[in-house]
């Protein structure tokens, strides 16, 4: 029995999420629904996500996950967010995540070879401050 490591978007941070999602091409609303492009469903096709059985277990150790990554590379910033997801990291803020597993080593190496390192703080947090989890 550990702790619910859900987190509750605010209404207004997913529909932030979703307008940049339909920027980028990524999903489209039609008669009120939301639906994935195929741009979106290339995007996911070529993203490495892991299976649950692939990643470390969770740990109960808050880690935040911060990152600037340039315009140029925005493709690198969505396939970032995507894994993000996979691992089941969630959004604090627009660059900032927040999980409770260790990252996979294979997606340490993937942030070498995509040259991402130097714009990627990762730090393990012991005492929450005002970081607090929700209950569902």
């Amino acid at each position: 029995m550990g702790m619910d490591k859900s987190y509750k978007f605010s209404r207004q941070s997913f529909a932030v999420i979703l307008s940049r999602l339909q920027k980028q091409k990524l999903i489209t609303r039609q008669s009120g629904k939301w639906s994935i492009t195929s741009f979106g469903k290339k995007i996911i096709g070529e993203s490495k996500f892991r299976q649950n059985s692939e990643l470390p277990p969770e740990d109960g150790k808050a880690r935040l996950f911060i990152f600037d990554i340039p315009e140029r590379d925005r493709k690198k910033r969505l396939w970032l967010r995507l894994e993000l997801i996979s691992y089941g990291y969630k959004l604090l803020q627009k660059s900032a995540w927040v999980g409770y597993r260790p990252l996979p080593k294979d997606f340490l190496r993937d942030l070498e070879d995509f040259n991402l390192r130097s714009h990627i703080h990762i730090f393990s947090i012991h005492h929450k401050g005002t970081l607090k989890e929700e209950n569902s």
